[in-house]
């Protein structure tokens, strides 16, 4: 199962707790999907199958049965000094050139002022953009590994914080570095007051 699904899932379901890592859900791999949807189907075969307590449990357990909906809409509201920011995130895992993600604000009255619409190519161009193309560093694997160890393919979208310094910097990951930081510092400065001309 991808750890970006998992984790993208596990913070979006953690209420005020987490961030979320992209504006939209990613979709489950087919083979995932299918064990996803074996899991529902066992569960709820019959439909009272399992008690109030342990469908919960069930729930917060594996994350990937939310990954795994057919369909997702979830709405995050946020109150500012000029009125209200809506952000919807709407998924289809049998259509998913329709997901998006709006982003509405609404003034002190409830009247839209300013919405936007982005589509899951949008979401995901301005993701790689964000995050440039990292070289890859050389990694050495345990000699030894257990059998048991699930594979995990780590697949975060967005790191907020600056990459830390290896001890030795390749001229590749110290170019990357410093443009990946340019990117973050205009992206951080947008959430600063304003500067208007005099």
């Amino acid at each position: 199962m991808k750890f970006a699904v998992l984790l993208t899932v596990a913070i979006s379901l953690a209420g005020c707790r987490g961030v979320v890592l992209s504006p939209m859900m990613s979709h489950l791999e087919p083979e995932e999907q299918r064990r996803v949807d074996t899991m529902w189907n066992n569960m709820l075969t019959p439909v009272d199958r399992i008690d109030r307590e342990l469908l919960l449990q069930v729930l917060a357990s594996y994350p990937e049965l939310q990954a795994g909906a057919d369909k997702t809409h979830i709405v995050a509201e946020k109150q500012f000094s000029g009125g209200r920011v809506v952000m919807e995130v709407d998924c289809d895992r049998v259509n998913p050139s329709l997901d998006q993600f709006t982003f509405t604000v609404l003034d002190d009255r409830g009247r839209t002022v300013r919405r936007e619409r982005y589509s899951r190519s949008d979401t995901e161009t301005v993701i790689k953009t964000i995050m440039g193309n990292p070289p890859t560093q050389p990694t050495t694997a345990p000699a030894t590994e257990p059998e048991t160890q699930p594979v995990i393919r780590a697949e975060v979208h967005v790191a907020i914080a600056p990459p830390t310094r290896p001890a030795e910097e390749t001229p590749e990951m110290r170019k990357w570095r410093v443009e990946f930081e340019k990117r973050m510092a205009r992206i951080a400065a947008a959430t600063q007051p304003a500067v208007i001309p005099k």
